[in-house]
């Protein structure tokens, strides 16, 4: 039996990250598989857990899903995506949607520990350092501007509390599936959030 250790969930998918680092899909949305379908899966092709082949031997560590999307984050901090890309948000730098893993673009020097994705994606370096790509029209990129839509990963100014303030640490990232909006999780238990009906809770 396969013994799992993390599950995320889309629109019309499922992905499962298993204790050997194997990534599992089912759903009837054929594009966020990963399997290399455009179309809606037949019933009885995704209605069973399936491995996800092209992510084999990359050691994954981290899933997450959007809406018909989904993201895998590797041992070595790198990002690998799959499913929908209207909005840009697999950060391949076009709006063409992938049907097997591709690898998101990053300089060869950023590791990445955390990353999120809906209609748009954020993740989290080593550094603490916030990245984010896709749809923005609320500003849930948190690059202090609600217009554009970058293709591919584009760094976000640092958190502070207040303006020339010392940069706060994040610890993680959340993506809503759902809203234009993001939640960051600092290293001292603040949360703030870019986008659609933003807060700063202390």
């Amino acid at each position: 039996a396969v013994r799992v250790v993390q599950i995320a969930c889309g629109l019309r998918h499922s992905v499962c990250l298993s204790l050997t680092t194997a990534v599992y899909s089912w759903g009837e949305c054929g594009r966020a598989l990963g399997h290399g379908m455009r179309a809606p899966a037949p019933l009885e092709a995704g209605q069973a857990p399936r491995e996800v082949r092209g992510l084999r031997g990359l050691g994954v560590l981290h899933l997450a899903a959007g809406p018909d999307c989904s993201l895998a984050l590797t041992r070595a901090g790198e990002l690998m995506g799959w499913g929908d890309n209207t909005w840009g948000q697999l950060g391949t730098g076009d709006a063409v949607s992938r049907p097997s893993p591709t690898r998101v673009e990053f300089h060869s020097s950023i590791r990445l520990v955390h990353a999120s994705i809906g209609g748009h994606a954020v993740a989290l370096t080593s550094c603490g350092q916030l990245y984010g790509w896709g749809r923005n029209h609320m500003g849930q990129l948190c690059l202090c501007k609600s217009n554009g839509r970058p293709l591919i990963p584009t760094l976000a100014p640092p958190v502070q509390l207040e303006p020339g303030g010392p940069p706060l640490a994040l610890k993680q990232v959340l993506a809503d599936c759902w809203l234009a909006r993001t939640a960051l999780l600092t290293a001292c238990g603040r949360v703030f959030v870019c986008g659609q009906w933003t807060l700063n809770a202390g």
